[in-house]
């Protein structure tokens, strides 16, 4: 059965927050840390947008934080072999949705609609006689 080395863990460990462009924390982000073995550890950003990575092993590690409505953000960061490494990671607003407008050219004619005419003369504006003028718009 051959045998892998494994990286010695160590009391070291990544405390963290998530926030907004404003600054604002991010709660329910996905946070992704890949450790320098390949490893994955996995975890969310609390109610107060904080997140922590616990036991590990020195190295150049890779955090990822993906978040709903944010462009994903990547950091990597360097863990010693003993103590917290304090991060905040802002994130961008991301508005990836795609939107597909199609439409169709549509010829009529005038002659294809149908339309009437009303006549009024002028001698029976100036007469005062009685026309209903919402009458006529409507014909």
């Amino acid at each position: 059965m051959p045998m892998t080395a494994a990286l010695p863990m160590s009391g070291a460990e990544i405390v963290g927050e998530v926030t907004d462009p404003q600054g604002l924390l991010v709660p329910g982000a996905d946070v992704i840390l890949t450790l320098a073995s390949g490893e994955v550890r996995e975890t969310t950003s609390d109610a107060a947008g904080s997140f922590r990575f616990d036991t590990l092993p020195e190295g150049l590690h890779r955090l990822t934080v993906l978040g709903l409505g944010f462009a994903d953000r990547t950091v990597e960061i360097t863990v010693g072999s003993a103590g917290q490494v304090r991060i905040s990671i802002p994130l961008e607003m991301s508005f990836a949705e795609e939107i597909t407008v199609s439409g169709q050219q549509q010829e009529r004619s005038l002659q294809d609609e149908p339309t009437s005419v009303a006549l009024v003369s002028g001698a029976q504006l100036d007469a005062g006689t009685d026309i209903d003028l919402y009458r006529l718009v409507a014909m």
